[in-house]
């Protein structure tokens, strides 16, 4: 009934899964931020930002 396997996999929101699937099958993303102008992601773009999210969760 109850999962003894591996315990440390990190907990994700349902908008964060579509939004990482979203980012990994794009080749290209256009994002418009209010105030600031649009922003280009291609794939090397969005996987800097993913590692730069990831060392920012892991620092907390």
């Amino acid at each position: 009934m109850y999962n003894k396997g591996n315990t440390s996999a990190k907990i994700t929101h349902p908008t964060e899964d579509v939004l990482n699937r979203v980012l990994n099958s794009s080749a290209e993303l256009n994002v418009d931020i209010p105030s600031l102008g649009s922003i280009k992601l291609n794939k090397k773009g969005m996987n800097e930002l993913n590692k730069a999210l990831k060392e920012k969760e892991d620092s907390k």
